[in-house]
């Protein structure tokens, strides 16, 4: 959560938190890294819906 809130392409989200839960879910139930990067983000920021 650290290295997410760290982030400057994050603050793009007004809830970061939940944004940072979305991308944990796509990467806990994967068999990547369980480490945050600027690239991951980039890769799943489409696909972090947050509702």
């Amino acid at each position: 959560m650290k290295d997410f809130c760290k982030d400057e392409a994050t603050k793009e989200f007004d809830e970061r938190l939940k944004a940072a839960a979305a991308l944990w879910k796509i990467v806990r139930e994967s068999d990547m890294k369980k480490e945050y990067s600027h690239d991951l983000l980039e890769k799943y920021k489409a696909d972090i819906v947050l509702g």
